[in-house]
């Protein structure tokens, strides 16, 4: 098992309607295990249901434990126990083994949220978990828990619990670090292959590794992304008690329960908490091989993970505003670890854990409500709350039935379809508000978080409880003769229609009017999840369409546009017709089409009625393509005015006839060898033609070197000559301009329009009225060695003094 990290942390939200949820009739409640730091302990019942019904808590062995009356206005908190052996907590003597008569199940004839909440009797941890109801049960499920560090005070572990629902379920553990060491009998027990144990209904067993100040001997995150299986389904918590990222004396309590395979997808959105980068990070955990992770919408993947790998996001992939979108090529598994706070020692202590959800359309639009949102048994937390909602659905949240605003939306970068809010400091440790509700117009994720000095939890509330599910059912009305109209029907907010794999349309439209033969998909989804909450059908139209022959000719030459088209005349439908070489993105009611280039063509004829063919697609080839070169036969290396210059040409296949740009003076214009004297720098061009007149080019430059001397030293006010630069030819000729720049490249000479071999006008050696300084200098000259035509020499020159 390996680990790919990066960083990023956040609090889960998302929207739409679906089929996950932590509303449900009936929860359960594996055990889990607290190497230290355990305390009051407290199962939460609360309800959207206005009108009261009671709900019992039974223990693993059916054994009833308490009978809670609940409605909307009337949730209920049982106090578990606060030692280390309680319903939710096994001791250390009974870990690796069956035990009966732990975990709690609750269930009553409507539909409710159970949470569990505790804090260490120190009150410097705290932790909560939102049991998930009829979606926790599964087979298949990868583990997950705080990122840790290795341990030297004997305090952190990592634990999975697990509860079965039927008998003879076989139960196996495996894909963890083969180094990892097992607790068992108080000892700890180092690993052996995979772990199994047979459990009946209602039994539970737990795993737990203690972690060390030794990470190989006791690899601290060896449990992350192993692969916990079972023979029917079953109930999964895991996290660590207690844990963090950092080798320092911050510790908290990380735990949730987590769903099986079958509920995890391929998106998730998800916000930031209030933590710093220490321990803000999502945790995405792959379950196939080969499986992909893009952010925010990002065109290159991340990383990409085999089964059982973990990528750690980093905080930074998280948006200014707070948010990120995940997507992944098969379905992955995401925790998310979240900070209470960001200041001193405590921004590596306040670590939460929570399970996140995929992006749903199927889940409820509301929350109803969750009870003493910032308390855990008497102890009072500051907080806040994160909300994912489609983007024009309405939020309201409530305390106590008053409203609260939660600010402007924040748009998700890569996913612009939802929207998230962030309301971080909605609950202080003054108030103690008895119920929070939020309710939208489309489905609503809602997570929150708390803290109380190093004591903090992070919880979610919606994803998992499915209250809608696409259904789509296609049918054709008419009578096969062409137009026909298709019908969908079923559970859907929107269609997307196909006709084979082109999209024709999407929206609220539930009919279509089929105008050509061929196989139609429609596709229904709920709000705005297209990509993940969706059920399509598929229809094949059978009838008579306009039909036709059509003839081709390919461009002349190659790269040419002189292609023609041409539609005969259709049998079948009524004219007049018009015609598309496009696929039907244009009509036009001439047959011909030309000036065409190669490539691919759909072509279509259209009747009078809108009805028309099944594209027709045709590809237009070309001639291969033709090509010359040009190359030198004699090219001296300083090639003087008037010079001889000799050039071939190499056809790639036989030609008959040549064109020379300037044009050949040697009586043989067709030939491919090419002589001339030129004067000054010029391209020679040569243009080849072969027997279908198809022309192919090529260029060659040719640089003549002027006959002008240039001294490349001058020793100013010498009395020997040489004491100004200038240029020099055998006739004075004009020196259109000329220029010298100093070594840092200012300009300390310039004259316009005089001539070669005047040495009056050139440089003197002097600049601003003082010596130039000893050194190298560059100069710049335009120099017209034929009327009209000029050339650029550069170069450098020395003074000396």
């Amino acid at each position: 098992m390996k680990s790919a990290r990066l960083i990023f942390p956040a609090l889960l939200l998302a929207s739409a309607h679906t089929l996950l949820g932590q509303l449900d009739t009936i929860h359960w409640l594996p055990p889990m295990h607290a190497r230290e730091d355990w305390g009051p302990q407290f199962l939460y019942l609360s309800t959207p249901e206005t009108d009261a019904f009671d709900v019992e808590i039974r223990d693993g062995a059916g054994n009833l434990v308490k009978t809670a009356t609940i409605s909307n206005t009337q949730p209920y908190r049982y106090d578990i126990g606060q030692t280390t052996n309680t319903y939710t907590l096994v001791p250390q003597n009974q870990l690796q083994q069956v035990v009966k008569g732990k975990g709690l199940v609750m269930s009553g004839p409507k539909k409710f949220f159970a949470y569990y909440r505790v804090h260490a009797s120190s009150g410097f941890h705290a932790g909560d978990l939102t049991c998930k109801g009829r979606a926790a049960l599964g087979t298949t499920f990868r583990i997950g828990h705080l990122v840790q560090e290795v341990d030297d005070m004997g305090r952190r572990s990592n634990f999975v619990g697990v509860m079965a629902s039927e008998d003879s379920t076989l139960v196996t553990l495996s894909d963890f670090d083969p180094t990892l060491d097992w607790q068992i009998a108080g000892a700890s027990t180092p690993s052996n292959g995979p772990v199994s144990v047979l459990l009946q209904k209602g039994e539970s067993v737990v795993f737990s590794e203690y972690l060390t100040a030794n990470n190989s001997v006791q690899p601290p995150n060896g449990l992350m992304g192993a692969l916990l299986s079972a023979t029917k389904p079953v109930a999964v918590n895991c996290g660590s008690w207690v844990g963090a990222p950092v080798q320092f004396m911050a510790h908290d309590i990380g735990i949730d329960q987590i769903a099986p395979f079958e509920q995890v997808g391929k998106e998730y959105i998800l916000c930031r908490g209030n933590g710093s980068s220490i321990l803000e990070h999502p945790i995405v955990i792959a379950h196939l091989n080969n499986t992909q992770i893009w952010l925010n919408g990002n065109a290159n993947p991340a990383v990409t993970l085999q089964a059982g790998d973990y990528y750690v996001v980093p905080t930074n992939a998280y948006t200014l505003d707070g948010n990120m979108y995940i997507r992944s090529s098969e379905p992955v598994f995401v925790y998310e670890m979240i900070g209470g706070t960001s200041q001193n020692d405590d921004a590596m202590r306040t670590a939460g854990l929570i399970f996140v959800p995929p992006i749903s359309c199927g889940i409820p639009n509301a929350v109803d409500n969750i009870f003493q949102p910032n308390r855990v048994g008497n102890m009072k937390f500051e907080g806040g709350l994160m909300i994912v909602a489609m983007k024009d659905s309405t939020v309201t949240v409530k305390i106590d039935g008053t409203f609260v605003p939660l600010g402007p939306p924040a748009p998700v970068q890569g996913y612009p379809e939802f929207v998230t809010y962030r309301r971080l400091d909605l609950f202080s440790e003054n108030s103690t508000p008895n119920v929070l509700s939020v309710v939208a117009e489309g489905a609503v994720q809602v997570a929150m978080f708390g803290r109380n000095q190093p004591a903090s939890f992070a919880a979610f509330y919606s994803g998992f409880s499915k209250t809608a599910k696409a259904e789509l059912q296609l049918s054709m009305v008419g009578d096969g003769v062409c137009p026909d109209t298709l019908v969908a029907d079923g559970v859907f907010d929107g269609v997307q229609w196909m006709l084979e794999d082109s999209v024709l349309q999407f929206g609220p439209d539930t009919f279509l009017i089929a105008y050509t033969p061929g196989r139609y998909i429609a596709t229904g989804y709920l709000g705005v999840c297209r990509r993940t909450d969706f059920a399509a059908d598929t229809i094949e139209a059978v009838f008579s369409s306009p039909a036709f022959q059509y003839s081709l000719e390919e461009p002349s030459c190659y790269g040419f546009f002189d292609g023609q088209i041409v539609f005969g005349t259709p049998t079948g439908g009524l004219p007049p017709y018009q015609f598309s070489i496009d696929d039907g993105q244009t009509f036009f009611p001439q047959n011909t089409f030309d000036d065409l280039a190669a490539g691919k063509y759909k072509l279509v004829a259209r009747d009078v009625t809108g009805c028309y063919n099944r594209p027709l697609t045709t590809n237009m080839g070309q001639p291969d393509s033709f090509s010359v070169e040009l190359v030198p036969r004699l090219l001296p290396k300083s090639l003087k005015p008037g010079g001889q210059v000799e050039l071939e040409a190499l056809p790639g296949r036989p030609i008959v006839a040549t064109e020379w740009t300037p044009a050949d003076s040697s009586g043989c214009a067709n030939c491919l060898t090419y002589i001339f004297h030129p004067e000054t720098s010029t391209w020679v061009v040569v243009t080849v033609f072969d027997e279908e007149g198809c022309p192919a080019v090529d260029s060659f430059y040719i640089s003549v070197v002027p006959n002008v001397f240039v001294p490349n030293v001058i020793r100013p006010a010498s009395a020997e000559g040489n004491d100004r630069f200038t240029l020099f030819t055998r006739e004075q000729i004009p020196i259109r301009r000329l220029i010298i720049f100093d070594r840092w490249g200012d300009l300390v000479f310039e004259r316009r329009d005089i001539f070669t071999n005047d040495t009056s006008v050139g440089w003197d050696g002097f600049f601003k009225g003082k010596q130039a300084l000893p050194g190298v200098y560059a100069f710049v000259a335009e120099v017209e060695i034929l009327p009209g035509q000029t050339t650029v020499l550069r170069g450098d020159v020395t003074v000396l003094r």
